[in-house]
């Protein structure tokens, strides 16, 4: 996720360190949310997260992060695309066919 966003906001065409994808005239903010610890982490606090970052208006959510199919986190996540937030998934590494449920 960090790795991710950085890229994302990091200014391109300055000639400075890493070539993100933002104009230098882009209004790119980053909302940091972390519910995930050393030991992993709970679906209800992916969802808190998720709500939050909804409610205060952020546009784009990237969840590069993974569990089990969640009956809650899929009506979260139904609940922000009807509001108009876009949710960007990471796919995996383990090689599996994923593409129904993120």
């Amino acid at each position: 996720g960090t790795h991710c966003a950085g890229v994302i906001a990091a200014v391109a065409d300055n000639g400075q360190g890493v070539a993100g994808i933002a104009s230098k005239w882009a209004d790119v903010q980053i909302m940091a949310l972390r519910f995930l610890g050393p030991d992993g982490g709970y679906t209800s606090d992916a969802i808190r997260a998720l709500d939050y970052a909804v409610a205060m208006g952020a546009p784009i959510s990237s969840h590069s992060w993974g569990g089990p199919r969640s009956e809650a986190l899929a009506a979260a996540l139904l609940a922000a695309s009807e509001a108009g937030h876009l949710m960007i998934a990471a796919a995996g590494n383990e090689g599996n066919d994923n593409d129904v449920y993120p």
